[in-house]
């Protein structure tokens, strides 16, 4: 279920607030959104960004950490809610997508477990398979990697996880790289994902790492001290 009716996301959210978490979730929805990604943030971090695709929130949608074999994926629990902001870019030869997914839990301990979960799971995303696209096409390799990022927020460690696809739907001049950092933030997991595809090199650079990072922590700041 990808979207959410106002009243819902609003009992939702008191919810979450008094579950005695005042101030880590954002009180109106336009206050998240507010609070999330928009294509300044992308072009400010030095990504490509053109237009602002998405701001929706979504119910019970699990984290993605990276692709699995065939058509399955590395998944982490659902939490009740999730807000979704997304920009995209869409040049001649590269599309860029950018993306921060804000999961949302009743507490800081509920999130935390889920964390633990999130940083158990992000260590299976390592080493090649062979997946298949949703859209469908032949199946194709996929090289993955996972770690712990260099900078902590709150006093946990981020993670990460990439993953490399160089012929996409069997085509050697098509590539995929996505790459993406992985946070806690009180009652609230951060997800922030950088993804293209097109005529590039297969390999997530460490420019990119440093960027993406860098925004995370951005707009996790932000997000905390949102109204």
């Amino acid at each position: 279920m990808r979207t959410m009716t106002t009243a819902l996301l609003a009992t939702a959210t008191a919810v979450a607030i008094g579950a005695g978490v005042a101030g880590a979730v954002p009180t109106t929805q336009q206050g998240a959104r507010n609070a999330m990604l928009l294509p300044q943030d992308v072009r400010a971090a030095g990504l490509p960004s053109s237009l602002l695709e998405m701001f929706e929130p979504e119910f019970n949608e699990k984290i993605w950490l990276c692709d699995g074999a065939g058509r399955k994926e590395v998944l982490a629990p659902a939490s009740p809610f999730t807000y979704v902001a997304s920009t995209e870019n869409e040049g001649r030869r590269v599309m860029t997508e950018t993306s921060q997914d804000i999961s949302v839990f009743p507490g800081a301990d509920q999130a935390q477990a889920a964390f633990a979960t999130v940083t158990a799971r992000a260590r299976s995303c390592k080493g090649t398979v062979r997946s298949i696209d949703e859209d469908g096409g032949p199946a194709v390799t996929t090289r993955r990697a996972n770690g712990v990022a260099s900078f902590s927020y709150g006093g946990q460690r981020a993670v990460w996880t990439s993953q490399v696809m160089p012929r996409m739907f069997g085509d050697p001049s098509l590539v995929s790289v996505q790459y993406a950092v992985f946070l806690l933030n009180g009652s609230v997991i951060q997800a922030v994902e950088f993804e293209q595809e097109g005529r590039l090199t297969p390999r997530v650079s460490a420019s990119v790492r440093t960027k993406v990072d860098a925004l995370a922590q951005s707009l996790a700041a932000r997000w905390t001290a949102a109204p």
